[in-house]
């Protein structure tokens, strides 16, 4: 056996050598090829996780499915728990109508409450009246009823002012309407003006003011004014007295002036009996109301006074002779016009340049000429209705 031939030999060291070469080229032929061949997919974790997020989704609504189909089974199962739940629904639903109808209701007594205000008439009886009398009292009582009436008719001054329409006017105005009213048996004084001033508002308004407690040596025509008390600066009590033919005529007034931011307004009032100071019997007693409003006006240092009177002296037959009443009506408004013409002198000071011109006194005679035409062709309309009234009798 260890006696070998040549060629066996041969043959046994051939396939020594050749058999770890051929090996090693097999292996490295599958390298080659498993580099040429791109490697495989991994599949993406985003997919499988938003897939498992999926079925938790759908896992929870089951759960909740047949949660609420347990519970639905279990209140069917219960007449009691079923009828609680329907009268629970049925109380709501109450609540909610209940709530509607409570603000509707509200929503109406709100409108008639307005309605009760708007349509409602007050009753005279019950509403307080403020008499326009004085008592013989201490001073501070007497300051206080005087105080009331001028600022019961401070309130009025708008709605006069608008009724009169004088604040629409852009030039002079001066009228003074006078009628007889068979009704009261008096006579009835409308008084409007507005003028400019050459002042500002100040000075005119304390002009005026001293005008009105007779602080100004101004001379009216058959008219004087005597100051009976002055509480303060701004509040004075006096009175008036017109002169006319045979007659006077006697009013005693209650003055206050307002300082407004932007206006003077002075007012007055007619006190009708004071026990301190009586009225002389045989005298005719005037009832009037004055409004006067200082504003700025169009131009610079330049004032602006709006003017408005009320007032009626009742005429009632009395068992002296007095005189007829046609001729204290045209009295009386001498006596106004002439008044007014003094508001008006509260101007600037009188200097010989300012002196009035024989053209202006030419108008002012015309004007005036004017007026007592018209109260002429007044006291021929009351003379015939005097004559109509007598006859009737």
């Amino acid at each position: 056996m260890m006696e070998l031939d040549d060629a066996a030999c041969m043959d046994l060291l051939c396939d020594f050598v050749l058999c770890p070469t051929f090996g090693s080229s097999e292996s490295t032929g599958d390298d080659d090829e498993s580099h040429a061949q791109p490697p495989a997919k991994r599949p993406r974790k985003r997919e499988a996780h938003h897939i498992a997020a999926l079925r938790s989704t759908v896992a929870d609504l089951v759960a909740q499915r047949d949660a609420l189909q347990a519970r639905k089974q279990r209140a069917t199962q219960s007449p009691w728990e079923a009828t609680s739940r329907r009268q629970a629904a049925a109380r709501f639903a109450v609540e909610q109508e209940h709530a509607q109808l409570t603000r509707a209701v509200a929503s109406q007594a709100r409108l008639l409450e307005s309605l009760q205000t708007v349509l409602a008439r007050p009753q005279l009886v019950d509403m307080p009246i403020l008499a326009p009398r004085l008592l013989d009292a201490p001073s501070s009582l007497r300051r206080a009823t005087a105080e009331a009436l001028v600022h019961a008719e401070y309130g009025r001054l708008e709605s006069i002012v608008l009724a009169s329409k004088i604040h629409h006017a852009t030039s002079r105005v001066q009228n003074t309407s006078i009628t007889y009213d068979e009704s009261a048996h008096a006579i009835r004084v409308d008084c409007t003006m507005a003028q400019m001033h050459n002042l500002t508002v100040d000075q005119c308004a304390l002009a005026i003011w001293k005008y009105y407690n007779n602080l100004v040596p101004i001379e009216v025509k058959d008219t004087s004014f005597v100051v009976l008390e002055e509480w303060d600066a701004n509040l004075s009590y006096g009175r008036l007295i017109m002169e006319t033919p045979g007659v006077e005529i006697h009013c005693h007034v209650v003055q206050k002036r307002f300082i407004e931011p932007n206006r003077v307004v002075i007012c007055s009032a007619t006190i009708a009996h004071d026990e301190k100071y009586p009225y002389d019997p045989d005298a005719y007693v005037l009832h009037e109301s004055t409004w006067i409003a200082i504003e700025t006006g169009s131009k610079p240092n330049m004032a602006r006074v709006y003017y408005c009177g009320q007032g009626s002296v009742p005429c009632a037959p009395k068992p002296t002779p007095t005189m007829p009443y046609e001729s204290l009506a045209k009295s009386l408004s001498t006596c106004y016009n002439a008044h007014l013409d003094a508001v008006k002198l509260v101007n600037v000071p009188i200097t010989p340049s300012t002196q009035p011109s024989q053209k202006n006194l030419t108008g002012h005679v015309e004007n005036l000429q004017q007026q007592i035409n018209g109260l002429q062709s007044i006291v021929l309309q009351q003379q015939k209705m005097l004559q109509a009234m007598m006859l009737s009798r």
